[in-house]
């Protein structure tokens, strides 16, 4: 992950989705997007589901236009990871893999892995959604977290810009509403999704 995304610096979180929305609290945060621990910890899954980075440029395809990555980390279920690259002629790439561990301890091995071509009509679905959300734009953190549930982590890399969102157990939101189109684009019996 970036370097920036140590620093802390005061932001707004997005309060969207939260499972437990407080008017009260300030949307005003002073941490950093990803600190040592988290960086750890996700670089952890996406070493062992063998996926590079998305935000060194040198470790793309020469012939990827975009990529979106969605690693969800649930406390106790398998990790997954969907990823999908949009090539240069606008086909779209699924790759989808499921760790055998759990996503708030070890994350085991590759345990499933699923690789296709998105559909037309997919693929349109998902230029819309990630339009409409404004992925590239998305506000870094949610404004709450806590210990047993499922971290959304929402990347987005063009040959410009990368961009990292995550959310603590959404309910809602942008990061839950491309999140829940990727996962779906798995054809995974996944259980319950949180």
């Amino acid at each position: 992950f970036p370097a920036a995304l140590a620093e802390r610096r005061t932001t707004t979180c997005d309060p969207v989705g939260a499972l437990w929305p407080e008017e009260s609290e300030s949307t005003q945060t002073n941490e950093p997007v990803i600190d040592e621990f988290l960086a750890d910890w996700f670089g952890l899954h996406l070493r062992a589901a063998q996926e590079l980075s998305l935000s060194d440029p040198s470790a793309r395809p020469d012939d990827a236009a975009g990529t979106l990555r969605l690693t969800w980390l649930r406390t106790f279920h398998a990790p997954v990871i969907v990823r999908v690259d949009e090539r240069a002629n606008g086909d779209m790439w699924l790759t989808a893999k499921r760790l055998s561990g759990l996503g708030g301890y070890g994350p085991g091995a590759v345990a499933d892995r699923r690789s296709r071509a998105l559909t037309a009509p997919e693929a349109q679905t998902l230029r819309t959604a990630m339009r409409q959300q404004d992925v590239f734009n998305l506000k870094p953190l949610g404004c709450y977290g806590g210990m047993d549930g499922a971290q959304w982590i929402l990347e987005a890399r063009d040959p410009t810009r990368y961009h990292l969102a995550r959310r603590w157990t959404p309910q809602g939101g942008p990061v839950r509403e491309v999140g829940d189109l990727l996962l779906g684009f798995t054809g995974w019996e996944l259980g319950r999704v949180y």
